[in-house]
């Protein structure tokens, strides 16, 4: 390709690079980067802050497809400013993660409450209520 060209779609790209698709700037990143170029990168640290603070505060169980993307990223990585704001949505979610657990643990602690319950029988099913508890009812006698 000719160089001319490569300067020419680089210099397109920087002014304008929304009439660029996603692969397209992705395709436009390697090339400037081949050629020590300057390129425009797309900066969202707001958006991957708040992604990774619902993220930890749902215990990790959003997809990474979700993940916010800037174009370039695959080839120079993450900025500084989208790292920083990863690490404070990372911290800000913390708290959030452990009302959740909190929340599975209660949760946990009545199903389990609840299951013993049931072990132990349910009163008031049939007869006097003495005694009859899960084993009893299945074995066939009350006593």
């Amino acid at each position: 390709m000719d160089p001319n060209q490569i300067l020419a779609i680089i210099g397109a790209y920087n002014d304008d690079p929304r009439s660029f698709t996603d692969e397209e700037a992705e395709l436009v990143a390697m090339l400037s980067k081949s050629l020590g170029l300057n390129f425009r990168r797309e900066n969202k640290p707001i958006s991957k802050g708040l992604f990774n603070m619902a993220d930890i505060g749902l215990l990790g169980m959003l997809p990474n497809e979700w993940e916010p993307w800037s174009r370039g990223q695959s080839v120079y990585g993450e900025s500084f400013g989208e790292k920083l704001g990863s690490g404070i949505g990372t911290v800000a979610g913390l708290p959030m993660a452990l009302a959740s657990g909190y929340g599975l643990a209660r949760g946990a602690g009545a199903i389990g409450k609840k299951a013993y319950g049931m072990f132990r029988g349910v009163r008031g099913m049939s007869g006097s209520g003495q005694g009859e508890g899960l084993l009893q009812l299945t074995s066939g006698s009350p006593f």
